[in-house]
């Protein structure tokens, strides 16, 4: 078995470097959603929903960290303090329009209206802690069934991480022509 470095040694960052970094744990949560799934995928680790939950948030997160980099090199002083990937996906395309960049992690009322928009939008909250914890803030566990499958969550995989690239190319390409 070949074994890897013993020590990484990570350095301070100054506020410059923020969106290199941002970008950086995006492709490392993305990476280990990409390893983690082909494991299971390979049969070379065992198959539970939990283990597909924390897939799911790794990618959910990657995606959240890339976008909150292009917004943060759009606009280096804003401080982008949500988890909410609609409302990050609304900050990005109204800072790059030409991107036109749509979620993978969301749902849409058929005839959208302002109180179906407010009840998606609570939850879009609720999906997000669902992956993160087996009950909710007052500690009642989640209802219903739940299902993750990772031979069909690895093509979604492989979309994440080309729309990511998309986004990214095209957000430093803007920042380097400044």
């Amino acid at each position: 078995m070949k074994m890897g470095t013993i020590l990484e040694i990570q350095k301070g960052i100054e506020a410059d470097d923020l969106p290199d970094e941002l970008f950086l744990l995006s492709n490392a949560y993305l990476d280990a959603a990409v390893n983690l799934n082909t494991q299971l995928v390979l049969g070379d680790w065992k198959s539970t929903y939990q283990r597909g939950q924390v897939i799911m948030f790794l990618a959910r997160h990657a995606v959240e960290l890339c976008m909150k980099a292009c917004i943060k090199i759009a606009n280096p002083i804003e401080q982008v303090k949500t988890h909410n990937l609609q409302d990050l996906e609304k900050k990005l395309n109204d800072s790059f329009p030409e991107i036109d960049y749509q979620i993978p992690f969301k749902a849409e009322p058929v005839l959208p209206s302002s109180e179906l928009l407010e009840k998606m939008d609570k939850n879009a909250k609720v999906a997000y802690e669902q992956l993160r914890y087996p009950m909710d803030n007052n500690g009642v566990p989640w209802q219903g069934i739940f299902v993750f499958s990772a031979p069909l969550f690895k093509d979604s995989l492989k979309e994440i991480q080309d729309e990511l690239s998309r986004i990214r190319n095209y957000v430093e390409s803007c920042d380097k022509k400044k």
